[in-house]
């Protein structure tokens, strides 16, 4: 296999305009200050202009969310006479914000918009009444706190279908009404519950649990009950990824159905969140990025992945389809963490958790960014 090529600009990512658009000029009255917002498309002036502006991973989804939440605002502060919005659609190609059909997303942009006009949902998710029962779901849970253990069994009682759930305890957990809670709280057909010693990290007791079982399952989703002490908004952070991915019945049924109709969708992570890419920006994984190639390599020895930047979902939660990232699931990584010093900083756990993208390319899959919640 030949070389994945990577190139990284300094660019905006899309979803800022999403941000910037729930918390800033909320508070402006405009009865006094008449103001009209706007969205747009993907744009790139690069070509034009030396002091030019990239906003990157546009999609027709956070378009639709962009617009749901501008409407949203306008008819908040607007009466039916005076709600207007802007979108900046050129449609002269150059910059990329055209409204227009293309090759790469068909009518997906123009639909977006009309759905976001009307209050429709981005996705019809009433296929899962023909969901294929023999398509099981594993959802692997961490816990290292016990207090956690409701706020995780609430979320994955939003499934809407049949799953197992795996959870692994972190040792420091001497809670022994946990086990007895899941079985009186949990709507998992199967559940099954291991102690991991002192294990912190998600990553190691989630590939040592269920590795022995992983190609039994067609779909996974990995949560854990994340807390980063030295950041201020960890419960902030863990709620919104979780939200994004277990939120509600309808989440999950997008997700689901969607998985079910696209064969090659493999992968489906949240939006990085913004006080993360505030705090840390992109280039702090430059640091992780040797030693992230050379574990890719183990799995795949011909190929090379050449970048400045590894795309990744920061918090280490998402679904997936199994056959995406089953190479991952073998003794042999699991055996690597375990000889290794936990204490230091760039482990193979940091590793492992940068390659998920890479590695659902490399079976012939694609992934999708997701934003259902703020």
């Amino acid at each position: 296999m030949g070389d994945i090529i990577i190139k990284y600009k300094n660019t905006l990512l899309y979803t800022a305009l999403i941000y910037k658009n729930i918390y800033l000029n909320n508070n402006i009255d405009t009865k006094k200050i008449p103001i009209y917002r706007g969205s747009m498309l993907e744009w790139d002036n690069c070509p034009r202009t030396t002091n030019c502006a990239i906003f990157d991973y546009y999609s027709p989804e956070q378009f639709y969310i962009l617009n749901k939440i501008i409407i949203e605002w306008t008819k908040r502060n607007y009466n039916k006479e005076n709600r207007i919005i802007f979108i900046n659609a050129w449609n002269e190609w150059g910059e990329g914000s055209y409204l227009e059909p293309d090759d790469k997303y068909g009518y997906a942009s123009i639909n977006s918009l009309s759905k976001a006009l009307f209050n429709l949902s981005y996705i019809k998710t009433n296929n899962l009444s023909n969901f294929n029962v023999n398509d099981k779901i594993l959802v692997q849970a961490h816990l290292n706190y016990d207090y956690l253990i409701e706020e995780i069994i609430n979320f994955t009682n939003n499934i809407p279908v049949k799953f197992d759930l795996f959870i692994s305890l972190s040792s420091k957990i001497v809670n022994k009404d946990i086990q007895k809670y899941i079985k009186n709280n949990s709507k998992a057909y199967n559940y099954e519950i291991k102690t991991f010693p002192n294990e912190k990290d998600d990553i190691l007791p989630f590939l040592e649990q269920v590795m022995d079982n992983i190609k039994k399952y067609k779909y996974c989703c990995h949560i854990y009950s994340k807390k980063s002490i030295h950041i201020d908004f960890e419960d902030e952070w863990r709620n919104y990824l979780l939200n994004n991915l277990l939120g509600d019945r309808n989440i999950i049924s997008e997700i689901l159905t969607e998985f079910k109709i696209n064969e090659s969708l493999g992968f489906i992570y949240p939006e990085t969140f913004y006080k993360v890419l505030k705090i840390f920006g992109k280039k702090r994984n430059d640091f992780y990025s040797k030693r992230t190639n050379l574990l890719l390599n183990e799995i795949f020895p011909n190929v090379k992945i050449v970048k400045t930047y590894f795309e990744f979902p920061e918090g280490n939660m998402f679904w997936a389809k199994t056959n995406a990232i089953y190479q991952i699931f073998d003794k042999y990584f699991v055996l690597k963490i375990k000889k290794e010093n936990q204490g230091l900083d760039n482990t193979i756990q940091n590793s492992l958790e940068r390659i998920w993208i890479y590695l659902v390319k490399l079976n012939g899959y694609y992934y999708k960014k997701i934003f259902k919640h703020t």
